[in-house]
């Protein structure tokens, strides 16, 4: 066991070592190639200035055009369009440093070339790279048109290039002076903007490489440091213009690492970074999904245009009995588990036009693995992409078995109820015939009583046949109301447009023609129309009324009241009378079969009007209730919807 043990830990150190020692060799070589080339451009600019700054150029040149060429060719696999702009302007950055080698004091090779031509191109072409790396960041989030962006350097390369040309650039060198104040100021400029771009850069570094990230500012930092070289010389061939050169030469060195070597070593960590980032949202997209669906309480499933199963959430197997593997097996067992005396409305359900894209619905029965008989309920819509092409079925089912349980049973007790109301309704009326006969035959009594022997009856006598009668009557009132309150509950409403000022003023007629001798003042608002049963609303408000027509016998100045009036856009109807009133916590129970608010020695009454009322309004859908302060009347409120 130790022997293994120091094995592992030999080959662990032996490998860590491999490691540290291919990293020391990746970082020493650079760094060699580097120093070499300084030191060959060094040797060369001591055997010809010319050759050395021919060769520095060259070597930025031919960096920029290969990057333009690398991001070119690679455009269509860019979704960032950062690199594709500056691969873009780096191709022009190229010609115009061309053109500045070519016309470089000395070289010979264009016409009446001059220190300040050469300087001018140079100027030029580091406003122009200055403020495209400015530019750059703003296509890692935005769309670039390619053609127009050619067309725009090559525009404005060309009005350098003819301004240069034709004498109207500013001038930049002064034979035996130097730099001219335009370049110096200049070179400040170009250092700011550089400056300003990584500053936007930083703020998207997220978004880049981050190798690719930390070289381009490498790159920018010592361009900065190449333009304050720029500021010193006043010779062409001197050592600050040298010195600028070797730094511009490292700045493109390091764009070379970040855009062409990363580029063709690692293209999928630039090219593919984004895709790479899609690749993990829509890995992540897809773990959400899967863990909203195949956690769903509904067995989903979605069916492709050839009958095959594209997906199935596991919730099949609590449903079934079946396991996902053994539905995606077999593409014909969620037919086969359909009951045999629904499968023919499931596959007409199945059959019906493919491009719906509205919810269709079905209940049908299933067998499971165990034989058990469930009710599924059914939900399907066609899967159609946006080019219309039917991409098949997705469907979910649910077990209402215990729902269909629940209904059957709901569906017996309604049977059972409305049986015990057509018996109760029978009873109610057999009771009344019952009740009303002996009623009637014993107020025949009393009054045959009262015709042939009220001459031979003391006052006594004569005083228990008049309560006699007057029980009778009360009775025969009783019965009627609480037949009332009973049929309120089994009436079916015939919903009409009903005045209730017309039923409120035929009603105080009939009131005034049985009392003529009360004087009671009445107003009663018009035109008041309300959606409802009229037979019901004329109980309703007949018995409010008659309420109020009792409640106010004992003032001398009657005054009863029916009207309306807007709450929050919402109509209450009220029935006000002066009279005794009552108290307010009896506000609720007067509403309540045989409950009162006064003794019926004050005032005669059933006790069963109001729970008329209020059963009659609750029918509609709408809810009654009193306002009330004792001796000075009442008020009782009504909604109807």
């Amino acid at each position: 066991m130790s022997s293994t043990s120091n094995q592992i830990d030999s080959s662990q150190k032996e490998g860590k070592g491999n490691a540290d020692s291919r990293n020391h060799k990746n970082f020493v070589l650079p760094i060699a190639i580097v120093l070499l080339t300084f030191a060959g451009l060094y040797i060369c600019r001591l055997y010809s200035y010319l050759l050395f700054h021919s060769l520095a150029e060259g070597f930025s040149i031919i960096i920029a055009a290969g990057i333009f060429m690398l991001v070119w060719n690679s455009r269509r696999l860019l979704e960032n369009e950062y690199l594709l702009f500056l691969g873009i302007a780096y191709l022009f950055v190229a010609c115009l440093d061309l053109v500045h080698t070519l016309s470089y004091s000395g070289m010979g090779v264009l016409p009446h070339a001059t220190a300040n031509i050469a300087t001018q191109f140079w100027i030029t072409t580091r406003y122009l790279e200055s403020i495209s790396l400015l530019i750059a960041p703003c296509f890692l989030h935005r769309k670039l048109n390619a053609g127009l962006a050619f067309a725009g350097f090559v525009f404005v390369t060309t009005l350098l290039l003819v301004s240069i040309f034709t004498g109207h650039f500013p001038v930049c060198f002064v034979d035996g002076k130097g730099l001219t104040g335009f370049k110096v100021i200049s070179e400040y400029v170009i250092s700011l903007i550089l400056l300003a771009s990584i500053i936007i850069l930083h703020s998207y570094r997220r978004i880049l490489d981050v190798h690719v990230y930390h070289l381009v500012v490498a790159s920018v930092l010592i361009t900065v440091g190449s333009e304050m070289a720029f500021t010193l010389y006043t010779d062409p061939y001197g050592l600050s213009n040298m010195v600028g050169h070797l730094l511009k030469t490292i700045s493109f060195y390091f764009i070379y690492k970040a855009v062409i070597v990363i580029g063709l070593q690692r293209p999928y960590d630039l090219f593919y970074r984004q895709l790479n980032q899609s690749r993990e949202t829509l890995r992540k997209s897809e773990e959400r999904f899967r863990t909203v669906a195949d956690f769903t309480y509904d067995m989903e499933y979605w069916i492709g245009t050839a009958g095959t199963l594209l997906y199935l959430s596991p919730s099949c197997f609590r449903i079934t009995g079946y396991s996902r593997d053994e539905f995606m097996a077999d593409a014909d067992l969620l037919s086969r588990i359909v009951h045999p005396d629904d499968l023919n409305k499931v596959q007409l359900h199945l059959a019906e036009e493919p491009f719906k894209r509205e919810m269709n619905s079905l209940e049908y029965r299933i067998t499971t693995k165990t034989g058990e008989i469930r009710w599924i309920g059914h939900q399907c819509n066609s899967v159609v992409a946006p080019d219309g092409t039917l991409r098949g079925r997705r469907a979910s089912n649910r077990d209402i078995t215990s729902l269909k349980q629940v209904e059957e049973e709901l569906r017996s007790s309604r049977d059972e109820l409305a049986i015990a109301n057509k018996d109760l309704k029978s009873f109610s009326y057999s009771i009344s015939h019952d009740l009303r006969n002996p009623l009637n035959n014993m107020l025949a009594v009393a009054s045959l009583l009262d015709m042939r022997y009220s001459d031979s009856l003391d006052e006594d006598g004569k005083r228990c046949i008049v309560e006699v009668k007057k029980g009778v009557v009360k009775m025969n009132k009783l019965i009627t109301q609480l037949l009332q309150l009973s049929n309120v509950a089994h009436h079916s409403l015939n919903i009409t447009d009903v005045r209730l000022d017309a039923i409120a003023a035929d009603f105080l007629a009939e009131l005034r023609n049985s009392a003529p001798q009360r004087e009671v003042k009445t107003l009663i608002n018009e035109n008041i129309t309300v959606r409802g049963d009229e037979s019901l609303l004329r109980i309703a408000i007949e018995n409010l009324i008659r309420n109020a027509w009792k409640y106010s016998s004992k003032c001398e100045s009657s005054f009863i009241e029916i009207g309306t009036k807007n709450v929050s856009e919402c109509p209450h109807f009220f029935v006000k009378d002066n009279g005794t009133g009552f108290d307010m916590k009896d506000a609720q129970r007067i509403f309540e079969p045989f409950q009162r608010a006064h003794p019926e020695k004050e005032y005669k009454g059933t006790g069963i009007g109001l729970s008329i009322v209020k059963r009659i309004i609750e029918k509609h859908g709408g809810r009654i209730w009193a306002e009330s302060e004792v001796g000075k009347g009442a008020c009782f409120y009504f909604t109807l919807p």
